[in-house]
């Protein structure tokens, strides 16, 4: 994400957050962070699971999203074994190779803003992660963290136009990976090169009229913020 905002022409500015949206005369003109006053001829609101909770974002405007916990573990191989190559799926969960670790995930827990581990969790999946491999027996664990994904009422994306000008909305769900573009009935697959924030941005213009063809535009998708008035 950092060398695809920066070749854009874009700023970063990190440990800077973002205290309230500014809204004039109806349209959102730029925010506010604890260094100043930031302009911008448009904003989006891409907080995840803390959309919700952004300051100066008029009711009407506000997403529909609210945190869904998840845990994982990060588990060490023992001297000798090997890393699983690939995503592994299977009894309920994944396994991820990482640079730290083999990650297992995840839970799924509607538990508000709570951020604390749980032995639960830590038992249930590692007796999920042994039915599935069971080498992981001898494996430890490195690590057990805990975060927050954003989930909608209707689990589907919120994605474009907000009721209030100047404002979008990005956000897509825990789980939630459909690429229809919902004004043509299109079907746009994403590019499975590049980092994550291009398949991402693929994702997004799928959706916003691009890589399908569809010429719709941010206004008109049926995952539209707008939709869920009536949700």
């Amino acid at each position: 994400m950092k060398t695809a905002v920066l070749k854009a022409g874009g700023e970063i500015r990190l440990h800077e957050p973002v205290e309230r949206i500014e809204i004039e005369n109806g349209r959102a003109t730029g925010v506010r962070t604890p260094s100043g006053l930031i302009r911008a001829d448009a904003v989006v609101l891409a907080a995840g699971a803390w959309s919700s909770q952004i300051k100066g974002v008029p009711y009407e405007a506000v997403p529909p999203v609210y945190p869904v916990k998840g845990e994982v573990l990060v588990l060490a191989p023992p001297p000798g074994a090997g890393m699983p190559k690939l995503l592994i799926w299977g009894c309920g969960i994944y396994l991820v190779p990482r640079h730290e670790g083999l990650l297992v995930g995840a839970t799924v827990e509607h538990a508000g803003y709570d951020l604390s581990s749980t032995k639960a969790a830590k038992d249930w999946l590692l007796r999920q992660a042994r039915a599935l491999m069971p080498a992981l027996e001898t494996w430890r664990v490195s690590d057990h963290r805990v975060g927050l994904r954003p989930a909608s009422p209707d689990g589907m994306p919120i994605l474009g136009a907000s009721a209030v000008d100047g404002l979008f909305i990005r956000e897509r769900p825990v789980s939630q990976r459909h690429l229809v573009c919902s004004s043509c009935g299109r079907r746009s697959v994403p590019s499975r090169s590049g980092t994550g924030f291009g398949r991402a941005f693929f994702r997004s213009q799928a959706v916003f009229g691009g890589r399908c063809g569809c010429k719709a535009g941010l206004g008109y998708c049926a995952w539209n913020a707008l939709r869920l008035r009536s949700v």
